[in-house]
């Protein structure tokens, strides 16, 4: 969230490459990057769309809390996923990281809403889960996108309300009030 340009971005990644690597080489790991981002907001699957159409019909803030850095949001306004949100915190942008509390405080603000009437939705990474509910939000563990062992899944229900297995299961959380 600190690293600001994407000459420093990829100087890091790379460094943590035990063997040299070439210009031309980090030239190619930052088109390899630009091109993986690019599809995951260009790309994104339509139930996805749907679903945060349906929030949005249902008069429902959606908000973004990403860890993030410049490379990785390069794409973002050019996703059709920007339109459905009224707002996103990228971490590249306000220095802090998920889990810390203070991220999570900051798009409450920007939504203008509290914690109590939030859901945080996220697959578990970068302990956000814990993050949302140590600020007070009720929590989902989402599979949706991403796959977790049974270990990993045991470990992430510690921190979440409501496991989900596909993205159309958060409709019937929000109008069967699940939470």
């Amino acid at each position: 969230g600190m690293v600001k340009s994407e000459s420093e971005i990829l100087e890091r990644i790379t460094s943590q490459i035990p063997v040299h690597i070439t210009p031309e080489q980090r030239a190619e790991v930052l088109s390899r990057r630009e091109r993986r981002m690019r599809s995951a907001f260009l790309e994104v699957p339509e139930l996805v769309l749907e679903v945060l159409n349906e929030l949005r019909k249902s008069h429902i803030k959606i908000g973004l809390i990403s860890n993030c850095d410049r490379i990785d949001i390069k794409f973002w306004d050019q996703s059709r996923l920007a339109g459905f949100f009224d707002d996103a915190v990228f971490s590249c942008e306000v220095g802090l990281l998920k889990p810390d509390e203070k991220i999570y405080r900051l798009a409450l603000n920007r939504l203008g809403l509290r914690a109590s009437e939030c859901v945080f939705v996220g697959d578990g990474g970068s302990d956000e889960l814990k993050g949302a509910k140590k600020a007070g939000m009720k929590t989902v563990f989402s599979e949706a996108l991403l796959q977790k062992t049974k270990r990993e899944q045991r470990e992430l229900m510690a921190s979440a309300d409501v496991h989900i297995q596909q993205f159309d299961q958060l409709l019937r959380i929000v109008s069967h009030s699940v939470l």
